[in-house]
């Protein structure tokens, strides 16, 4: 049985019966804006400054950032994807009218996923290989899982002031884990057609958004 929650209200002390806990819908929003707060600003130090020395001359520095490109890219992909989710997340917890147990576990799993994704953004702009990519690839594809499965819960379980049929459902679903599928799916491709490739099979992603998104509003009639 699903644990009794409250809806942003502090509970009186004592007020909470036995055997059931009572969850804070504001403080389980505002860990959430932390946490992705704390990933963005930690992403930017897989970025390291070159060690030139202080009399480095303006070609050794050039030279250096070139040196450092795949750093750039990975961090500048990385804040994308992290600003995504929290668009995705932000458009879930405006919906929420309450969160219970359940919806709080599923919700620190992403949480940690989202604090994980600064690892992979290093490891991806350091060696920028086919393991470091597939291993990114793998963490932003359960990323996009475990934001699907937790909307899913929250519709499904009545957290949310949003009712939907089963055709709503659907097109929601394929909306949410189609990015899963195209990030590994990239990962094979990585290791065929290289690096190059897979950033390309990456930019799929964007066009295959718009397709579902789509099919996602024709569902709800709109």
């Amino acid at each position: 049985m699903d644990d009794e929650v409250a809806t942003g209200n502090v509970p009186e002390r004592g007020a909470a019966t036995a055997g059931k806990r009572r969850f804070d819908l504001d403080r389980t929003l505002a860990l959430s804006d932390g946490i992705f707060a704390f990933a963005l600003t930690l992403l930017v130090l897989s970025i390291t400054v070159p060690a030139i020395g202080d009399a480095g001359s303006s070609e050794e520095l050039a030279q250096a950032l070139s040196d450092r490109s795949g750093e750039l890219i990975s961090w500048l992909i990385s804040f994308a994807v992290i600003a995504g989710f929290w668009v995705r997340h932000n458009a879930l917890t405006r919906l929420l009218v309450r969160v219970n147990g359940p919806f709080i576990v599923i919700n620190f799993v992403f949480l940690a996923l989202i604090a994980l994704v600064p690892y992979p953004t290093e490891l991806l702009g350091r060696f920028s290989n086919s393991t470091s990519f597939a291993f990114y690839a793998i963490v932003i594809a359960l990323l996009v899982v475990v934001n699907a499965v937790e909307g899913d819960y929250a519709v499904t379980r009545g957290l949310t002031s949003k009712k939907e049929g089963p055709g709503e459902r659907r097109a929601r679903l394929v909306d949410s884990l189609s990015p899963a599928v195209v990030f590994l799916v990239s990962i094979p491709v990585v290791m065929v057609g290289g690096i190059l490739a897979g950033y390309l099979c990456w930019v799929a992603i964007a066009p295959v958004n718009v397709v579902t998104g789509r099919f996602a509003e024709r569902a709800r009639g709109t």
